[in-house]
């Protein structure tokens, strides 16, 4: 059960995008949300005026939500990257909320410095939100209708536990609705004795018997979700996984993407997988990583 959720927040008007996100959230799962502003050492003897800032966020928070909820200012001193994953250990956070602060237009590959660091070195679910991301309204529902790319692996899997925490409905009552993809590729490999022919595309009749497959483990796999009360809905894509997810966001009015990184732990967690890796540098759609333990 998520109990905790930190916000870091830069002191520039796009950092604070993600504050309706924080709001939405700590309101429909009765959240603790931590206002975190990291002040660099450099800047340690304007301290008081970093502690204002954070400290009037903090209170607009509050009276938007009308006390519902707990929000509490921190203020740290040190590098950025390395608080924010040091406060979500320290904290028993369960989830950070930040905005990528990235590149746009031809160099939007080029997320923020900061989010990349923190959602490598973090073992925490991380909600990453892009300034090119549309506008959070919560009259018109935020992270309501949330796509969760599956490709039949136990570690795919673990983003389906994550959305569970997220709870059947948002704060105003209205039921979530979770899609489960599969993404079936166009072709294969196959193997001639020692040799391994280049990939071959799948007949028409193999596609069609890959995707019913696909229906059955889909079904199976949201079961859990279904049972809940969440709406469930199952599609099944055939092509390049990063791009069909994508495009599917686009084009169903996806306002959250969670998926698993498929990433490693310990000395390797830098490294995430490669999917996850272009979903995320490549979607304008707020996007939810979690990380296998």
């Amino acid at each position: 059960m998520y109990e905790r959720i930190l916000a870091p927040l830069d002191g520039s008007d796009v950092g604070e995008l993600i504050l309706p996100y924080i709001e939405e959230l700590s309101d429909r799962l009765g959240l603790e949300a931590i206002m975190l502003h990291v002040c660099p050492p450099q800047l340690s003897s304007f301290s008081h005026k970093h502690d204002i800032y954070i400290e009037q966020v903090a209170q607009a928070v509050k009276t938007r939500m009308k006390g519902r909820g707990l929000v509490r200012p921190m203020l740290v001193a040190g590098n950025p990257n390395k608080e924010i994953v040091n406060c979500a250990g320290q904290e028993s956070i369960d989830i950070i909320a930040m905005m990528s602060r990235g590149q746009t237009g031809m160099k939007r590959k080029v997320i923020g410095s900061t989010a990349d660091k923190v959602i490598r070195e973090t073992n925490k679910p991380v909600l990453l939100i892009k300034p090119e991301s549309p506008p959070a309204v919560r009259e018109k529902g935020i992270l309501s209708k949330i796509l969760v790319p599956l490709d039949g692996s136990d570690i795919s899997e673990v983003a389906l536990s994550c959305v569970q925490e997220l709870g059947s409905s948002t704060s105003d009552g209205k039921k979530l609705q979770v899609t489960l993809l599969r993404i079936i590729p166009s072709d294969h490999y196959v193997v001639e004795g020692e040799a391994v022919v280049p990939r071959v595309p799948y007949r028409e009749e193999e596609i069609e018997q890959l995707k019913v497959k696909a229906k059955s483990y889909l079904a199976e796999a949201g079961k859990g979700l279904s049972d809940s009360g969440v709406e469930m809905k199952y599609a099944v894509g055939v092509g390049k996984a990063e791009e069909e997810i994508i495009s599917f966001a686009d084009s169903h009015d996806v306002n959250l993407i969670a998926i698993s990184t498929h990433g490693y732990s310990g000395f390797n967690r830098l490294f995430l997988g490669s999917v996850a890796e272009r979903v995320m540098h490549e979607t304008t759609t707020p996007l939810l990583l979690v990380k296998p333990e």
